[in-house]
């Protein structure tokens, strides 16, 4: 990055049960040590964390970065998508999938290291339509089914287990409650119709703490991934 241009970076205190805030002055310091221009927040919020991500381009920032999890990085996106400015991330949370996706240091100080010395690229982003003309973007995975459940649970009930515990469990439990979807759509102009357990649109190889949900996923090609699991008894599931 333009080392003279300011950075923004935006803490998830609660990413990582508390990894993220135990990494600030860690990786403070070290921007600092770089002469790299950084001004530190801690955000009290997710729409604080979405709002301050999308004024950071009109108050002069070049660069929104996240230190916490793919949470914490997705607020940042819908906040600061579209404004212009160079996102990035530095992982300390739970799961960091799409650290991992995009090659990034899952230390958050070799992840500072990167964005002192690297350069911004571009990936792809996934637009998604809902009733009431209401538009999402997302960089990761996204899916209905199984996997929602599971998510749901995992950042709600289970929000407190340590790392991918939480993941498993969660897992765990949509298993014996969840029920197929009758799902139908249009893929490639040909219709689909088909009971599925989950349907995922990958653009991540991996999410839930790294499950493989498209293994062979680039994060920079132009496609989008689709993945489906049927109707299985859960034992073969796993």
């Amino acid at each position: 990055m333009d080392r003279s241009a300011r950075t923004l970076v935006l803490v998830n205190p609660v990413s990582g049960s508390g990894r993220a805030l135990r990494a600030q002055p860690i990786v403070e310091g070290y921007l600092r040590k770089q002469g790299f221009p950084a001004d530190f927040c801690v955000t009290t919020s997710a729409e604080d964390m979405r709002q301050r991500a999308a004024a950071a381009a009109p108050d002069g920032y070049r660069c929104v970065a996240a230190l916490g999890g793919d949470g914490a990085f997705h607020y940042v996106l819908t906040g600061a998508f579209g404004t212009g400015v160079v996102m990035a991330c530095l992982p300390a949370g739970s799961g960091n999938d799409i650290a991992m996706g995009l090659g990034i240091p899952l230390d958050p100080v070799a992840a500072a290291h990167l964005l002192v010395h690297g350069a911004p690229r571009a990936v792809d982003i996934l637009r998604a339509c809902f009733p009431g003309n209401q538009v999402r973007v997302f960089i990761g995975a996204g899916g209905i089914g199984l996997d929602a459940e599971a998510n749901q649970l995992a950042t709600g009930k289970f929000r407190r287990m340590p790392g991918l515990l939480k993941y498993v469990t969660a897992a765990l439990v949509a298993l014996t409650t969840s029920q197929p979807l009758h799902v139908t759509a249009e893929i490639d102009g040909a219709p689909f119709q088909r009971p599925l357990l989950l349907a995922a649109v990958a653009n991540s190889p991996t999410y839930g703490a790294g499950f493989k949900i498209a293994p062979s996923v680039r994060m920079d090609d132009g496609w989008m991934d689709l993945t489906f699991v049927e109707d299985l008894p859960w034992t073969r599931v796993f």
